[in-house]
């Protein structure tokens, strides 16, 4: 089967062919009258070809087949497992929230040789019976972020687990600075970089019922701190914003699917939030210049009399 078709680059549409006839006739069609395809370079008919159809992209569309179907090693009625998933590279990182009589545990698989297998089990260090641990996951390289909604009479938490060795230990546990029962921290889970995105769809902003939030925080060296909050300007009673997050770069997601929208229950929203400036979280002055100790992405940058990013701060 056809699978890739070289073209030229620098395209300025998107054409997706679906079938060989397609395919060939669209070349055909670049080509020109007369327009025989021969060998790359072999003469002045194919360069000329290659400029008329330089407005197009031929693409055929990949086939999608089942690859394998994971399961626990020690799996069991009512564990759950797949209530959420993540996926980095060759590694893939699988929660069952309702293992153990609710406490909940992770697994973590990892591709070789085509065949995906079980690598290790993930638990929290302090996990009790209905935590929910694993209900929400994230993986990016070698950290795994891994939520546990109802711990602490559902205020919530979230585990960091990075693999050294080839073994995943906890790193750190995560809570929210001002976390309360009900909050429901941990409900879902991102990550991106140094950043981690942590929704509370349950919490309580200023007094309206399970508004909901959500927490980035940043690493710096090896240790997670909280950097904000975030919540929606129109926040209402029972929106559950922080259900849903998502992280890229500067770039955030979070979704509130109980929002109502004109009148209409349940309608649903999304929140886009931008970061438009690191934050600085430390500074000393000395002689003629500014040392910039640590940025929110946990970069360490030395300015010299004057700031790269801002004359000010």
């Amino acid at each position: 089967m056809l699978n890739s078709v070289l073209v030229p680059t620098g395209a300025r549409r998107l054409v997706r062919v679906v079938g060989l006839v397609s395919l060939l006739a669209a070349l055909a069609a670049a080509a020109g009258p007369g327009g025989a395809w021969k060998k790359a370079g072999a003469d002045e008919g194919l360069r000329q070809a290659f400029e008329r159809a330089a407005q197009y992209s031929l693409a055929v569309a990949p086939a999608w087949m089942q690859q394998q179907e994971l399961i626990a090693s020690d799996g069991a009625a009512n564990d759950s497992f797949g209530v959420s998933v993540s996926v980095s590279g060759d590694t893939a990182v699988i929660g069952a929230s309702a293992k153990n009589s609710g406490r909940g545990a992770a697994y973590v698989f990892v591709l070789s040789g085509g065949l995906w297998s079980q690598q290790q089990e993930l638990t929290a260090s302090d996990g009790a019976a209905f935590d929910e641990f694993g209900v929400s996951v994230s993986v990016i390289g070698d950290t795994a972020l891994i939520g546990a909604i109802s711990k602490n009479a559902y205020q919530g938490a979230a585990y960091v687990f990075v693999l050294s060795g080839g073994v995943w230990t906890q790193q750190q546990e995560l809570t929210a600075s001002d976390g309360a029962a009900g909050d429901g921290f941990g409900s879902s889970v991102s990550m991106s970089g140094d950043l981690a995105l942590i929704g509370a769809g349950g919490k309580t902003v200023n007094s309206q019922v399970s508004q909901g939030a959500a927490y980035v925080f940043a690493l710096s060296g090896t240790t997670w701190t909280q950097q904000q909050e975030l919540t929606a300007s129109d926040g209402g009673v029972f929106d559950q914003f922080g259900n849903s997050v998502s992280v890229s770069g500067n770039t955030v997601v979070i979704g509130a699917a109980s929002k109502t929208i004109n009148s209409q229950p349940n309608q649903g929203a999304a929140y886009v939030f931008a970061a438009t400036q690191p934050a600085i979280t430390g500074l000393s002055v000395s002689g003629g210049g500014a040392n910039i100790a640590q940025n929110a992405y946990g970069d360490i940058r030395r300015y010299g009399d004057r700031l790269r990013n801002s004359e000010t701060l």
